[in-house]
């Protein structure tokens, strides 16, 4: 199983074992893969990590980089014409937090105790911000998109916190649903409505 924890410093685990890439783009790239559940198209990637290439030069990089995913992800990375994709056992914390914060209840199989333990694993997962001290500096839309990233999985990740802390109320358990709003503050502590 191929395991990735991009909120907070990233750490990226192959059959339990860490893994580390060398070349920065390998990571952007990953990280980029990671983030989303569904393939990803080649044009956006090169578009996000080689934007002042001339397209032939963008595209030889791309392959270097897809050479190198490939050796070292094995069957969790496929790509095809048009799109890349990890595949297989990927397990995901930014999927895991998007999932268990949005997810609709059930209304015809109410499981609260197992939602709200969903929940909790997913927000134990929130170490900081994402990609924290990561940096592509020679590709400024990558940049950009990790700092809308960035701002998205704050927010979704307060609101897990809201949530929580809701939850825990309602059932009386007042030291946990302090304790959530406390954790919610610390990502932002300008939230008047939390305060």
């Amino acid at each position: 199983m191929l395991s990735i924890q991009l909120l907070g410093p990233v750490q990226v685990f192959l059959a339990g074992r860490p893994l580390a890439l060398k070349r920065r783009k390998s990571r952007a790239l990953l990280y980029y893969l990671a983030t989303y559940p569904h393939p990803v198209s080649r044009s956006q990637v090169l578009g996000l990590l080689w934007p002042d290439h001339a397209p032939a030069a963008a595209r030889h990089n791309l392959r270097t980089t897809l050479y190198s995913l490939r050796q070292e992800l094995g069957d969790h990375f496929q790509s095809e014409d048009e799109w890349l994709a990890l595949t297989g056992e990927v397990e995901v914390d930014v999927r895991r937090l998007a999932e268990a914060v949005t997810a609709k209840p059930d209304s015809a199989r109410p499981d609260e105790v197992a939602d709200d333990r969903r929940l909790a694993e997913a927000l134990a997962a929130y170490r900081g911000d994402f990609l924290a001290g990561f940096e592509l500096p020679d590709a400024p839309e990558y940049e950009d998109w990790m700092a809308v990233e960035r701002e998205h999985y704050r927010r979704l990740a307060i609101k897990g916190f809201e949530m929580f802390s809701r939850r825990r109320e309602a059932v009386g358990d007042y030291s946990e649903a302090l304790a959530a709003l406390a954790q919610a503050l610390a990502i932002d502590p300008f939230q008047e409505d939390l305060q």
